[in-house]
């Protein structure tokens, strides 16, 4: 099940970049996050000894995404108050 978060957060990631390009370029920062964490869930599925999720890595891996999601609510909220301005 692992492989299958794996392949959705490339997904996401290189869907998030494709249309953040043509947006607002601040948003490829969330899509390589997306390529990034994708990469994080393929490693720990590859390997069964360790799991990243646990411990530290777990907290900074959780405290990271937070931070990405604030940032990108942020984002998302000034760019479209800049969007209905212009309206």
């Amino acid at each position: 099940m692992g492989f299958v978060y794996a392949a959705a957060m490339f997904l996401a990631g290189i869907f998030i970049i494709y249309f953040a390009v043509k947006e607002n370029k601040l948003f490829c920062i969330v899509g390589v996050y997306f390529l990034i964490m994708g990469i994080y869930w393929l490693v720990n599925e590859l390997t069964p000894n360790v799991n990243l999720f646990d411990g530290v890595y777990g907290i900074v891996f959780r405290c990271v995404t937070a931070a990405v999601a604030v940032f990108a609510i942020i984002l998302y909220f000034i760019h479209h108050r800049n969007i209905t301005k212009n309206q």
